[in-house]
């Protein structure tokens, strides 16, 4: 596919294929596209995988090019082999504080989730100081960082054993398990009372 393929509702199942993409494979909140056995996807350099809906990719899948969720900000779903490799992109949109999916992409996985390649975040809009999930784990764990993220100014990477957080601002507001040693601090920031602190605000 060198041109865009867009999931609208129920499944694309992808059989007795080898399959490239090139191009725009978007699905949409009732879309899902489907590798079935015996089958091999790739997603090229030049191919973007989007939308809001679920890619279901239990076999052969390799990644080489960009996820990016959403068309504006949205929720994708990726679940089965390792979406991500050392070629990789996630691309990321901020576009305000209403939250995962509107204000900003996210991405769903429901199993272990190796990080690798490059991550990339952009501003769009006005986005409030606070902490914003950016990839969520509903089972497993997340190992590894981004090789290269590539943020705005004032952002930096949360990782946590099932999050990917972004961290807006130096001075932001925390849940509870920050505190509690639960997850770790993005690098040189202190947990104080209620906030991320560098000794500034």
């Amino acid at each position: 596919n060198t041109g865009t393929i867009s999931i609208q509702n129920g499944a694309l199942n992808l059989a007795n294929s080898t399959f490239t993409n090139n191009g725009l494979l978007t699905t949409s909140t009732n879309g899902i596209f489907q590798l079935n056995s015996g089958n091999a996807f790739t997603n090229g350099a030049n191919g973007i995988m989007g939308g809001n809906g679920t890619f279901d990719m239990p076999y052969t899948y390799i990644n080489n090019g960009t996820i990016a969720p959403g068309a504006s900000p949205g929720n994708l779903t990726v679940n089965g082999a390792p979406p991500f490799s050392a070629t990789s992109l996630y691309s990321v949109e901020m576009l305000d504080g209403s939250g995962i999916g509107t204000g900003n992409d996210h991405l769903t996985r429901n199993s272990n989730l190796t990080l690798d390649g490059t991550i990339s975040i952009v501003e769009t809009g006005t986005v409030p100081n606070g902490i914003y999930d950016i990839i969520t784990l509903t089972s497993g764990n997340i190992t590894g960082t981004f090789a290269t993220e590539n943020l705005p100014n004032g952002y930096s990477l949360q990782y946590a054993p099932n999050k990917v957080r972004a961290v807006v601002n130096v001075l932001a507001t925390v849940f509870n398990d920050e505190c509690s040693g639960a997850y770790p601090l993005p690098v040189g920031l202190t947990c104080t009372l209620d906030t991320f602190s560098t000794g500034s605000s």
